[in-house]
C-alpha cells in the first residue's frame, strides 16, 4: 500500500527582501545562482528581472530578482532549465507547465508560488 508524501514549497519575492536593490551583474548572477548569461539577458530583456543600470559595459539586475528567479526555476526542475523556458506568466507570476501542473498540486499567487505534491511509498 503506497502512501501520499506531501512536500510544500512556498516561493516568495517577499523572501528575497534582504536583496532588493542590490545589483548584480549579469556575469556575477550566472556563478552565484548557476544560470546561464543567455537566460539571464533573456529575462532581463523581458523585464522578470529589474535593470538598474551598467557598470562599464555590464548590465546590472536586481539581485533580489535573480534570486527569485532561481528559486522558481530550481522548482521547477528539469524543465525549468530547458531552452526557452517560462518562469513567469505575462502578469509576472510564476509560470507553471502543464506537465508539472499535472505532477503536483501547484498555486501561483501574485507573490510566489506554493508547490504540493510527489508520491511515495
Amino acid at each position: 500500500m503506497s502512501q501520499k508524501k506531501v512536500e510544500g514549497v512556498i516561493i516568495k519575492r517577499s523572501n528575497y527582501a534582504h536583496l532588493e536593490g542590490n545589483p548584480i551583474s549579469l556575469t556575477e548572477a550566472s556563478r552565484k545562482y548557476d544560470i546561464p548569461i543567455p537566460t539571464l539577458s533573456l529575462w532581463a530583456r523581458r523585464g522578470a528581472l529589474e535593470r538598474l543600470g551598467k557598470r562599464g559595459r555590464r548590465v546590472l539586475v536586481n539581485e533580489a530578482d535573480v534570486a527569485y528567479a532561481a528559486a522558481i526555476r530550481e522548482a521547477q526542475g528539469e524543465k525549468g532549465r530547458g531552452r526557452g523556458a517560462r518562469i513567469f506568466d505575462r502578469q509576472g507570476r510564476p509560470y507553471v507547465s502543464r506537465e508539472l501542473r499535472n505532477r503536483a498540486t501547484i498555486i501561483p499567487t501574485p507573490d510566489g508560488v506554493v508547490v504540493i505534491g510527489g508520491e511515495s511509498t
